[in-house]
């Protein structure tokens, strides 16, 4: 009976004590054969840039480490993908043609792993604030023999050399640990639209996802400017995005100055001040996740009385310099760049 019990022990110490990478991160390099094949690194590009999306688990390029990873096209009996656990030292892992499709561009496939493939890895490398489920019983392509996986390479043109695709080595993916997810958002999009009234004694900027209240402010001396990015509709509960926040617009009558804040204590001290609150504008993010990436930078301007709201890193550079009349104040939330919430985690990895 003894020995029975040392058995069981041991089986099940040994399947769950994965020797793991140290912070989430994993070390490579490329094989120089895979280098300069651009359909097959184009695959791993996109591979990695996947489960670096879905996942805490993050690939580093190879500096010094004495750990790593050698990505290389290994013979059909070699397993794929094994990359889950640190061996040490120069680890050789399968991407070959039966572990990653080479991809011809343009293509339009727009997954790689599966969710079990990435169940496993939230198992092994739980994200902060995901619960980590055991895998079910299901096929996982690592560690597996001749499991073919797609390649991601979004993608809608007919020009191969114009089609965007994930180049993971060279960008990092912020992903905020707060949300639930760093590209989804399951509520409607639409543009924050822009205006400005330079009349004397006005001086104000506005903005908003009404466009028959842009439409009546162009009306009445507001001249259009570009958007500067899009909220969401739906909020603050959503299924996939978990750090959304309202975008609260007030207007004081006497100084016509319009004002947006996230806060709501700062909501609540405006309108001590005499703003009146007029309705929530939107959502954004209070951190970059969910697809929203585009920091929205705040400026007030004392003489003219104005507040100014931008994503523009040209104008938020011009704005920061000392004769701009305006003085930062803060980054007020992030938004969207597109009207697909996920199509900027694509951007992102170009």
């Amino acid at each position: 009976m003894w020995f029975l019990f040392c058995c069981i022990w041991a089986r099940t110490t040994t399947s769950s004590a994965v020797p793991a990478w140290p912070d989430m991160s994993v070390p490579f390099v490329v094989d120089p054969a895979i280098e300069d094949q651009a359909d097959r690194i184009i695959s791993l590009d996109n591979a990695l840039a996947h489960l670096s999306r879905v996942t805490c688990l993050s690939f580093i390029q190879r500096t010094t480490e004495k750990n790593f990873i050698i990505f290389s096209e290994l013979s059909e009996s070699v397993p794929c993908w094994d990359v889950l656990s640190m061996k040490g030292g120069e680890q050789m892992v399968n991407v070959g043609g039966n572990c990653l499709e080479p991809v011809k561009l343009p293509a339009t496939v727009t997954r790689i792993f599966s969710d079990c493939d990435l169940q496993k890895v939230q198992y092994l490398y739980p994200c902060p604030g995901i619960l980590p489920v055991r895998p079910s019983n299901c096929t996982s392509i690592f560690n597996r023999v001749n499991n073919v996986a797609a390649s991601v390479v979004p993608c809608d043109v007919e020009d191969p050399d114009a089609c965007p695709y994930p180049t993971y080595r060279n960008n990092t993916l912020p992903v905020g640990s707060a949300c639930s997810s760093a590209c989804d958002y399951s509520g409607r999009l639409l543009p924050l639209l822009r205006s400005f009234n330079a009349r004397l004694g006005v001086s104000d900027h506005f903005y908003t996802t009404d466009t028959v209240t842009d439409a009546s402010m162009i009306s009445n001396g507001y001249e259009e400017e570009d958007p500067v990015g899009y909220l969401g509709m739906e909020g603050p509960s959503d299924s996939h995005c978990s750090c959304l926040r309202p975008l609260f617009r007030l207007y004081h009558p006497v100084i016509n100055n319009h004002f947006y804040t996230s806060n709501e204590t700062e909501r609540g001290g405006a309108e001590a001040l005499g703003y009146q609150f007029e309705r929530i504008e939107g959502y954004c993010t209070s951190e970059p996740a969910c697809g929203a990436y585009m920091p929205l930078s705040r400026f007030f301007n004392p003489l003219l009385s104005d507040h100014l709201y931008t994503t523009a890193i040209e104008e938020t550079t011009a704005l920061k310099s000392i004769l701009s009349g305006y003085g930062y104040e803060r980054v007020e939330c992030f938004l969207w760049q597109y009207e697909t919430a996920n199509r900027a985690c694509e951007t992102l990895l170009r």
